[in-house]
């Protein structure tokens, strides 16, 4: 998902945010377990859900 959210641009030039292109997802929210899945599942405590929207034209 990072990688499909960024665009890779060499440093070396100078570009202004304005014109870099946009990745094709927009991460919203990062959710992690709550208290009770990580007490009745000890290994939920490192999961993270990521959500993402596709950015652009959705006709």
């Amino acid at each position: 998902m990072q990688a499909h959210a960024q665009v890779n641009v060499p440093r070396e030039l100078p570009i202004r945010a304005k014109d870099l292109p946009q990745g094709d997802l927009e991460i919203i929210a990062r959710i992690k377990p709550s208290a009770t899945e990580v007490y009745e599942n000890p290994r939920a405590r490192s999961a993270v859900m990521r959500v993402a929207q596709k950015r652009g034209d959705l006709s």
